[in-house]
């Protein structure tokens, strides 16, 4: 049961297993779900180690090698632009060109991966996205994961973690939910348990009143 009081032994486990051991393992070894694990981590400040995270990204980079070749670029196919040395809009702006073979210094190859400021991981799958718009080329690797297994995700909805947890990106672990759910589950979890018990609590009152009203003659 997600809603009982953490001892302090449980918490001690958490502190130290959390950081080092998914959290599948710590739920198991405090008989709880993941996700209230996941929750009461992050109520503590405690996260992830770097070790851990490398370690787990670097099985997971193993793991999803082949899926990432299908959305490259496939040597012989030719380039909208092959043989064009640029759209010349006047003859100063070939003073801001950059050489042949330039790249940026925060280049990095397809197959790439790396966890955004938001604690997601991402991958590189393409490098010919136009010019301010490098992020698309790179894909959620949860969203790649959920798409491989059930399509594209429709619109208006989003991919997310059943449990909360962003390192766990097991094919369980995810769901398809609208934005409308994704935004009243936000508005939710910045509270404390307790709390969001409460939140949940009245809002299943409110719908037996108004049931209860408009069934009124």
């Amino acid at each position: 049961m997600s809603g009982r009081h953490w001892k302090d032994a449980e918490i001690e486990i958490l502190k130290a297993r959390y950081p080092h051991s998914s959290t599948a393992e710590v739920a198991r070894l405090v008989k709880r779900k993941r996700r209230a694990v996941y929750q009461k981590a992050r109520a503590l400040g405690i996260t992830k180690s770097d070790a851990y995270r490398e370690k787990l990204y670097a099985e997971l980079s193993l793991r999803l090698t082949e899926s990432g070749r299908k959305t490259r670029f496939q040597p012989g196919l030719s380039p909208w632009n092959r043989g064009m040395n640029g759209l010349v809009i006047s003859d100063n702006s070939r003073t801001t060109w950059f050489p042949p073979g330039h790249r940026p210094k925060n280049w990095v190859p397809i197959g790439t991966q790396i966890v955004d400021s938001y604690g997601y991981l991402r991958r590189k799958v393409r490098d010919d996205a136009p010019l301010g718009l490098s992020r698309r080329n790179w894909v959620h690797v949860h969203v790649s994961i959920w798409t491989e297994r059930h399509g594209p995700v429709p619109a208006g909805h989003a991919v997310v973690f059943k449990n909360g947890d962003k390192t766990d990106i097991r094919i369980g672990n995810l769901e398809l939910v609208s934005r409308t759910e994704l935004m009243r589950r936000n508005t939710i979890h910045r509270y404390p348990e307790d709390v969001q018990r409460a939140i949940r609590s009245l809002g299943r009152l409110n719908r037996v009143i108004r049931e209860n009203t408009e069934i009124q003659p």
